[in-house]
């Protein structure tokens, strides 16, 4: 697939080995390649077709049209965006384990419970009691997702915290963060450390550090895309504390 693109003139992104691009004084396309799944995108229709055409001939592809399943995430479109959800995936779950007849649960996981390597007899038990808490949670609404708003706002704002010492085992931290364009949530992580920090300070710092490096691959990312910064980068050092409203 890459010597195909190369030969009509594509180019191979820096910044994601899946991204392809070819830019133009008139267009822009885009193209997204994993394994055999495509997704093609750009600022002309007749440059678009005229590469489906090509892969075609070179691949035997088949056209779907517009974008509605991709790698198990399911797209929905609405008028301000387009909710991105694991609808199928979710279901499929249910069913598996037999949890269609369970009552719905309103959070996904129970606050106060922290899971533990070792609890109990079956160190897996309490474990599995909180995946079936999540199923039954999923049951409400499998279509519960994320929602990717068309506003042409392009900020990029980043989020992060710690919590120092919090896995019950080993007392290693455990840090996230939170990155969103505009209001829309386009990257997120949350790890444990793999060494024990002295303190929160430390542990802190070393939450910032991976948001800045994730937040330094988007600006370089974006500016790949031609998406224009209008505005600096906002990082705050507290995420937990920040509320979005969900949308379904």
């Amino acid at each position: 697939m890459a010597t195909a693109l190369y030969s009509k003139g594509y180019v191979h992104s820096l910044h994601d080995y899946s991204l392809f691009y070819k830019k133009s004084p008139s267009s822009i396309i885009f193209v997204v390649v994993h394994v055999d799944d495509v997704i093609i995108t750009g600022t002309s229709s007749t440059e678009i077709t005229e590469l489906k055409t090509f892969l075609h001939d070179q691949f035997k592809i088949k056209d779907l049209g517009r974008l509605h399943y991709f790698l198990s995430l399911e797209v929905l479109y609405k008028e301000d965006g387009v909710i991105i959800s694991q609808r199928k995936f979710a279901l499929d779950l249910l069913k598996e384990f037999d949890c269609l007849h369970y009552t719905n649960l309103a959070s996904p996981l129970d606050p106060n419970v922290k899971l533990k390597a070792k609890e109990g007899v079956d160190p897996r038990e309490p474990h599995l009691q909180a995946a079936l808490h999540l199923l039954r949670y999923l049951k409400g609404d499998p279509t519960l997702g994320i929602f990717m708003s068309n506003n042409p706002d392009c900020t990029i704002k980043g989020y992060c915290d710690s919590d120092w010492a919090a896995c019950p085992d080993c007392r290693r931290s455990v840090s996230g963060y939170l990155v969103l364009q505009g209001t829309s949530p386009i990257s997120w992580k949350s790890t444990k450390k793999e060494t024990i920090s002295l303190s929160s300070a430390e542990a802190e710092y070393r939450s910032l550090r991976k948001v800045v490096g994730e937040l330094t691959w988007l600006c370089r990312l974006f500016e790949e895309l031609t998406v224009p910064f209008s505005t600096p980068t906002f990082l705050s050092r507290s995420f937990w504390s920040f509320t979005m409203g969900a949308q379904a």
